[in-house]
């Protein structure tokens, strides 16, 4: 089972990062101490996902570093391709979403599944997932890369970095599905015990 954890630390930011974006440079930090670290009570982390809170930072008089207290969330990344998904799904170009069609005792229903919508434990399916509702999957694959922490890179002339359009790979990905029996919308099962 993966989850999303959240993590309270205090991280200490050097003076010549600071001329960096505030937030990308916490994120760095964060990455930098975690990131394929085990967490104990908790396990792997794979990554930060978004920050909680970011409290008041305090600047040492002694060596210019900043201290911020910082709440953040860790996660993994989860793909449920077209063909994982419940049978017998289709694709709706007018809505631009997944519809998994079945029968009920009062005919034919439809439950459509939406692109990037949260997704259980505040995940996000960079796929499909069932728009707003809590679902279980089973995983049939995950892969691990060795990604190290992205440094700060200057486009030369020290004004910015060369990299802030690069898209990070992800170092850990967990591959569903949820075309079985038990698996998909956990309301269906809330609603047949009440």
């Amino acid at each position: 089972m993966f989850k999303v954890y959240t993590v309270s630390q205090v991280i200490r930011t050097e003076p010549h990062k600071l001329k960096l974006d505030f937030v990308e440079c916490l994120k760095r930090e964060i990455n930098r101490q975690f990131c394929n670290k085990v967490i104990l009570d908790a396990g792997v982390c794979v990554g930060l996902y978004d920050f909680r809170e970011i409290g008041t930072s305090r600047i040492a008089h002694t060596e210019g570093c900043t201290y911020t207290d910082v709440s953040t969330l860790f996660f993994a990344e989860i793909f449920i391709s077209a063909e994982n998904l419940p049978y017998p799904s289709n694709y709706s170009e007018s809505d631009s979403a997944w519809i998994w069609e079945y029968e009920t005792d009062d005919g034919e229903a439809q439950l459509y599944m939406e692109k990037g919508e949260v997704y259980q434990n505040t995940l996000d399916i960079s796929n499909y997932a069932f728009s707003g509702s809590i679902v279980r999957f089973r995983v049939i694959d995950m892969t691990f890369t060795d990604v190290p922490p992205m440094e700060s890179e200057t486009d030369g002339d020290g004004s910015g970095t060369s990299s802030e359009n690069k898209q990070a790979e992800p170092s850990f990905m967990l591959y569903g599905t949820m075309s079985e029996c038990g698996l998909g919308c956990t309301s269906w099962w809330e609603s047949a015990q009440s």
